[in-house]
């Protein structure tokens, strides 16, 4: 599981944690995600006294991200500079790099623009894929 601190920041309401996806998850691996985890925490399934509230948050989390617009609204509010002093430039042991994709920390993180053309007869769309990548993801 990644580290919750590298979290912090760049997802302030944990959607991205609880399902267990990066910021550039698309929409099918959003909803694989939230079944895999629903099997895990549903009330019906899990008998802890917090499944209810965990379960809440699963669906909370799956309908903000699995909408394109508020799934951009979260991000707007994510990308939002961090409050003055969160971030110490002093600091001895700054915090790791996660990966934008699957958010596992990295020791040779990689900054990538990735391109996605999509084409139909009468036009073409470019789209900037950008982020920090762990090996895998960016292979």
């Amino acid at each position: 599981m990644p580290d919750d601190r590298v979290f912090r920041l760049s997802d302030p309401q944990g959607f991205y944690a609880t399902l267990g996806v990066g910021r550039l998850a698309d929409g099918e691996e959003i909803r694989a995600a939230f079944r895999r985890r629903a099997k895990l925490v549903h009330p019906d399934v899990n008998p802890s006294e917090d499944a209810p509230q965990r379960f809440q948050l699963l669906i909370d989390a799956y309908l903000v991200l699995r909408d394109p617009r508020r799934r951009r609204r979260y991000d707007a509010a994510c990308s939002a500079p961090p409050p003055l002093g969160a971030v110490d430039p002093d600091a001895d042991s700054p915090q790791p790099l996660a990966c934008s994709r699957c958010g596992r920390v990295s020791a040779q993180p990689r900054y990538i623009i990735f391109r996605r053309v999509k084409s139909s007869l009468l036009s073409a769309q470019c789209i900037d894929i950008e982020g920090i990548f762990c090996r895998v993801c960016a292979d």
